[in-house]
């Protein structure tokens, strides 16, 4: 496997997660936003326990939850206001995705100086491109996702888990490398890809139990009911959606591992393809940092 053991990378993963009690806080009022979103989409009713459990899980799982909510918002409310609820999901999910992102990497050192409080301020501030370029990215993910369930239909429960884990192996990286890099979609993309392939077989070992175990719990799909949740079923929620957040973190420690070897390979796949085009297009660049490790926390300074 290119870089150094899963296990290492999952190990960091856990210590983000577990030693920073705001992404613990965080992901709660996460959870809790998206979830009265979805609601609103319910006329009156609140969304079951299995898909809340599944809220911040990474594309496609998540993207397959809303689409549904796109399609139950269609039945329900015409036009006008169902775009301005898909236009609100995909922001609030950018948002959310670019801040928890930002809270399981490493501070930058102004972050370790104010405390918690700084970090959780600069996580925050989002700058608009930024924000547009992880919609899109979004976006993006989502429309794969609505490919990936179109195969689960076709090959049945083993055959979408198979092809969930397969885009889920191909694309996982592409939210870490677009809040840490700050590139076009295009280049995520390419980035992102080349992270995965470099991996082999190994990564996807360690997703599909992963992918597996959030299927079993989203299974039942976007359901509403008219009693909300219980105390132990926000509970169960705020826990599965962690171990969401875990293996965000996880796949972040390993970007950052990773990053400068497969930022050369890419350039130099760059080159060669420019070689042979006889054309110069832009090169994947390399952004410049204070240290010798990214600090993303620390891009959008005042």
């Amino acid at each position: 496997m290119f870089g150094p053991p899963m296990g290492s990378s999952l190990a960091g993963g856990l210590a983000a997660v577990l030693s920073t009690p705001a992404v613990i806080a965080f992901t709660g009022i996460a959870v809790l936003a998206l979830w009265l979103l979805y609601s609103s989409v319910g006329a009156l009713l609140v969304v079951t326990a299995g898909p809340t459990t599944s809220m911040l899980a990474l594309p496609p799982l998540s993207s397959v939850l809303d689409l549904q909510f796109v399609l139950a918002s269609i039945r329900l409310f015409d036009g006008w206001t169902t775009l301005g609820q898909i236009v609100g999901l995909v922001l609030v999910r950018a948002w959310v995705t670019v801040v928890l992102i930002r809270l399981v990497l490493p501070p930058a050192p102004e972050d370790v100086a104010g405390g918690w409080r700084a970090r959780v301020r600069r996580a925050t501030r989002v700058r608009p491109q930024l924000f547009l370029a992880m919609a899109g990215l979004l976006i993006f993910l989502a429309a794969a996702g609505s490919f990936v369930s179109t195969f689960s239909q076709i090959l049945g429960p083993i055959g979408g888990v198979g092809a969930i884990a397969a885009e889920m192996f191909f694309l996982g990286f592409t939210p870490v490398v677009a809040v840490t890099e700050e590139q076009g979609i295009v280049p995520t993309l390419r980035l992102g890809v080349r992270a995965a392939r470099l991996h082999g077989t190994g990564l996807l070992v360690y997703l599909l139990p992963y992918v597996f175990v959030s299927v079993l719990l989203e299974a039942p799909g976007l359901r509403f009911a008219h009693v909300t949740l219980s105390p132990l079923e926000w509970g169960l929620a705020l826990i599965a959606n962690v171990l969401h957040v875990i293996v965000l973190a996880t796949l972040a420690n390993r970007w950052l591992a990773i990053r400068e070897d497969v930022i050369r390979i890419e350039s130099e796949a760059a080159e060669d393809r420019r070689s042979r085009r006889g054309v110069a297009p832009s090169v994947v660049r390399r952004r410049r940092t204070r240290s010798a490790r990214p600090s993303p926390n620390g891009s959008d300074a005042d």
